[in-house]
């Protein structure tokens, strides 16, 4: 019947190996109608059968020593409640449903389980990882509302997430509830986590197959997406009607920052990046829009703003500039203090470059 531990009704699980080199494998599936589940091994976790409770059922899933392992075609549910994958090392991902869920491994990487087909389904999802987050050839694959992850990248550096539909970047907190040996419960706590960042050079990828990007600041730092170093970072919002809206900053020490949208961008907040890093923007089917207080940075190298339609500017400062809006005008944002500050400044438009009751301001050598 592919069952191996069944709980009636709230009834709760645990599952607990200890001693030094204690493993848990489930070749069976572990289920109960809506109590919790947690299963611990001192060392290593192989979860080779699917594991389920629901509504105020949580799902505690634990390697001590060592990593834990999902084979692809599994799935972990938590409907309606919380899932938590925690191991020492790293953690390998099938397919996990829940409303709420954390992953998080303490030394290692978050890998994309081969034969997976959607990695996490979820409302809130938290990743926390001393090393990578997925990797540049497979990306981790969601369907979720709300992200933060964070990668410190040790060993293995970057983030990288393909969403299904539209995501928010914001903070999340996860908790989970343990059922103990004497049949007590602990709460177990991921506390709240802000933003997309990454540490040792590491690449932040975020992308959708069919819906927007909103960047939010989760934590009140301004900031809402971080590559670390020579860490580059890319936003890119796919499928009809799809943009990408920023309310907190993208910035990289010196890494490429390339933001796209399948329709508009709204940039809200600033956009940093130096020397070898330039900055990318286009809106592939709408209008590209800066606040006027915000400011577009590469210093010392090169910025490249494009739309569809109107391309409106706050400020920008780099060495080389270009500025294009392919069936529209480009604008001066209300509020903006100097539109282009820059060695060389390049200007294309299908309508007007700025009016004559609101000219764009320059502080440039070079003009085209």
């Amino acid at each position: 019947d592919q069952v191996g531990v069944v709980a009636h009704g709230t009834g709760s699980i645990r599952i607990d190996a200890n001693g030094t080199g204690s493993d848990v494998t489930n070749d069976a599936q572990i289920n109960s109608t809506t109590g919790h589940i947690t299963v611990t091994a001192a060392d290593a976790l192989s979860i080779l059968a699917n594991i389920t409770t629901a509504t105020n059922g949580t799902v505690t899933l634990d390697a001590e020593g060592s990593s834990l392992t999902m084979a692809g075609a599994v799935t972990v549910t938590a409907t309606n409640s919380s899932a938590r994958l925690n191991a020492a090392t790293d953690v390998t991902i099938g397919n996990v449903v829940a409303q709420n869920v954390s992953v998080v491994a303490d030394t290692g990487s978050i890998i994309n389980a081969a034969g997976s087909t959607m990695n996490v389904t979820a409302t809130n999802l938290r990743l926390e990882a001393d090393d990578a987050i997925a990797s540049s050839d497979r990306h981790l694959t969601t369907t979720v509302a709300t992200i933060s992850a964070n990668s410190t990248g040790t060993d293995v550096t970057g983030i990288y997430i393909t969403e299904a539909d539209s995501i928010t970047v914001d903070s999340v907190a996860v908790t989970t509830t343990a059922f103990n040996t004497d049949a007590t419960t602990t709460d177990v706590v991921d506390a709240a986590q802000a933003d997309l960042i990454s540490g040792n050079n590491g690449n932040i990828v975020l992308t959708t197959l069919n819906g927007s990007i909103v960047i939010n600041d989760g934590d009140s730092d301004q900031v809402g997406v971080v590559a670390h170093g020579t860490g580059s970072i890319r936003i890119d919002a796919n499928g009809t009607g799809s943009d990408v809206t920023n309310n907190a900053q993208i910035n990289s020490t010196t890494g490429h920052i390339t933001v796209t949208a399948a329709d508009a961008l709204s940039i809200w907040a600033n956009i940093t990046t130096a020397t070898n890093g330039t900055v990318t923007l286009d809106a592939e089917a709408g209008a590209l829009f800066m606040g006027g207080a915000v400011t577009v940075t590469a210093t010392n190298s090169s910025a490249r703003l494009n739309a569809a339609t109107n391309v409106t500017i706050g400020n920008v400062v780099a060495q080389n500039v270009s500025v294009v809006a392919d069936t529209g005008s480009i604008i001066n944002a209300d509020g903006s203090t100097m539109n282009v500050t820059a060695t060389n400044l390049r200007l294309e438009a299908d309508d007007a470059i700025a009016s004559s009751d609101r000219h764009l301001t320059t502080t440039v050598a070079t003009i085209s």
